[in-house]
This record gives C-alpha cells, structure tokens and sequence, in this order.
C-alpha cells in the first residue's frame, strides 16, 4: 500500500504597508492513498489553507489559519472547515 501526496503553497512577503515583516500564504494539498491501503473507505483527501503571520515583535510570531478539508482522513466523513492560532514565541 502506498500514498501520494503533493503540496502547493503561495507565500505574499510584505503584503501590506507597514507590515513588512508579515506573511499571507495560500496553500493546497491533496493526497491519494493507494486501492491496497487499509482503513480508508475513500482514496484521497484534500486540504485548502489560507494563512496569515503577524510578526509583532523580533520574538513573536501569531498566525491565523482556516483550512477547509475535503474528504477527512480518506473515510468519507463530511467536508470539514477549521480555524486555529499558532502563536510563536523565541528566544
């Protein structure tokens, strides 16, 4: 059993005046998973994702995130549209 998988994504550095640090990205995935694979009933899922990172300091990153999944998991679950936060802190 195998499964293939291709991701695309489209980064817009400095996408607004005054924010030169911040990064707007586009991304797409999709994977198919191979007739031999157990556990899925479907064979493929595919993942569309805009994000947003806010630099706000030299140490702190917050970035917003909505993916909308087609196929969950490759089980034939309903689409699915999520939202997060990934906050970033270093040293």
């Amino acid at each position: 059993s195998y499964s293939v998988t291709g991701v695309q994504s489209v980064l817009f550095r400095s996408p607004f005046s005054g924010r030169s640090a911040d990064v707007l990205g586009i991304s797409f995935g999709h994977t198919v998973f191979s007739k031999e694979s157990k556990g899925f009933s479907e064979n493929f899922e595919t993942v569309f994702e805009l994000n947003y990172n806010f630099q706000m300091n030299n140490n702190i990153q917050l970035k917003p995130c909505v993916q909308h999944i087609l196929n969950p998991g490759g089980n034939g679950l309903s689409d699915a549209t999520v939202g997060l936060i990934r906050f970033q802190l270093e040293f």
